[in-house]
């Protein structure tokens, strides 16, 4: 790979992210990855090289992690030639075998110190059917992000060429906000969660790991028509929306699963105000803090 010389400093959701990361640099907990389905021919070749043309308008996509005077910074691959693999169909017989493939590929871990923190993978299935699978790590991008990847793909492979349409840069936002309006941010913070505590005991019937492995489950649950109809004329009638509501019902859940009056539910905000943040792509999600007293 050729790196270009100029580096661009990490921002401040970055740095925090790179830390964990490094805990545990073997773990792909924040690999971001989906799977889409594709019906009709594709040419392979065609959108290998869509893709990498999509990863070298995106700046923060063609990065590698480099340390500079003890400080961390992306650094540009020139020409960057993203990971693609190719599964022909013969190797997947079912959909079972489909779907341990796209988990395989979702678990492996990336290197962003020395590989593009962006692999794909385009696997056959049936006749004229294929499933693209892309993963992004979560330090390059957010999901909202994804979908401006997609959108400049699907544009890269259609050969509707940029042209003078130059992506705006997540190092051009992420560095607009100063170091005193970061460090005015973060006095305000620590001085609304002085009182709040560290961890929650969810489960005292069984004690946390001394390491975390990321093995929870996910419980998925589907809201039946009529009770989100209920809960539709309900936040008409107090005028509230939906999502202040259900944020009460879960803080009314952790109460009782920890009997703990005063703590902090984080919710992540999509954090694009800023005129033209719609189509960076980058980190650009934060997470926000609601104290519950």
């Amino acid at each position: 790979m050729n790196l270009r010389r100029d580096s661009v400093a990490l921002s401040r959701g970055q740095e925090a992210l790179w830390f964990f990361q490094q805990m545990s640099p073997h773990c792909s907990v924040y690999n971001m990855c989906s799977a889409h389905r594709i019906q009709g021919e594709i040419d392979a070749d065609r959108l290998r090289q869509a893709l990498n043309r999509t990863v070298d308008r995106h700046a923060v996509l063609s990065s590698l992690i480099v340390r500079i005077d003890g400080s961390y910074a992306h650094t540009k691959v020139a020409s960057p030639e993203v990971p693609f693999t190719l599964v022909s169909a013969e190797a997947v017989e079912n959909v079972t075998a489909l779907e341990q493939r796209i988990t395989e590929f979702a678990l492996l871990p990336f290197d962003l110190e020395r590989d593009l923190p962006v692999r794909a993978a385009l696997i056959g299935f049936e006749t004229n059917i294929h499933v693209f699978v892309l993963s992004i790590h979560h330090l390059v991008a957010d999901a909202w992000s994804i979908e401006i990847v997609l959108r400049d793909l699907s544009a890269a492979y259609s050969e509707h060429f940029f042209g003078d349409n130059v992506a705006p840069q997540f190092a051009e936002f992420a560095n607009a906000v100063s170091p005193q309006a970061l460090e005015v941010d973060g006095c305000y913070w620590r001085s609304r969660l002085i009182d709040a505590p560290h961890v929650l005991d969810l489960c005292p019937a069984r004690a946390r790991p001394a390491i975390r492995a990321f093995t929870g489950a996910t419980v998925s649950g589907r809201m039946s028509s009529h009770t989100e109809d209920r809960l539709k004329d309900f936040c008409r009638l107090k005028r509230r929306t939906p999502a202040s509501v259900l944020l009460a019902c879960y803080a009314i859940l952790v109460h009782r699963y920890t009997a703990a009056t005063t703590f902090i539910i984080g919710t992540p905000m999509a954090g694009r105000m800023a005129a033209g943040a719609e189509q960076v792509v980058g980190l650009v999600v934060e997470l926000t803090r609601l104290p519950v007293v």
